[in-house]
């Protein structure tokens, strides 16, 4: 070459991060961006609750009758205060769907504290 001289571009390395992406992760992300019927669904469900309740009668006795489960306590009215909550999940795939429920709450007398107790429940449903 006479009086020029070829110039070569420098080679330059590309992070992985920024190498180009085939075209099936395109398709894949595409297909996830954008939903379809047939895809699977979950929920989570999660909840809690309080109750205060009062009762003139607890342990519904006619007018006059002599209290039969205390009887050294003449009151038949109590108040109590209840705390619970509930979680539920659920799986959807098709036509098939898969749900456990859980559900639990703790009562507390003010006066019978005998009655106190817990209260639970766990469900669970397979449809297909």
């Amino acid at each position: 070459m006479t009086g020029q001289q070829r110039r070569v571009a420098p080679h330059r390395t590309t992070h992985p991060a920024m190498a180009p992406r085939p075209r099936s992760a395109l398709l894949f992300w595409a297909f996830l961006a954008c939903p379809a019927g047939s895809f699977a669904t979950t929920t989570l469900n999660v909840s809690a609750d309080y109750q205060h309740q009062s009762n003139s009668n607890i342990w519904d006795l006619a007018p006059g009758a002599p209290p039969i489960f205390h009887p050294n306590d003449p009151k038949r009215g109590d108040s109590y205060n209840a705390y619970g909550g509930t979680l539920a999940a659920g799986f959807d795939w098709s036509r098939q769907s898969i749900s456990i429920n859980i559900d639990g709450h703790d009562y507390r007398y003010e006066h019978f504290t005998d009655l106190n107790h817990q209260e639970y429940k766990l469900s669970g449903d397979w449809n297909w």
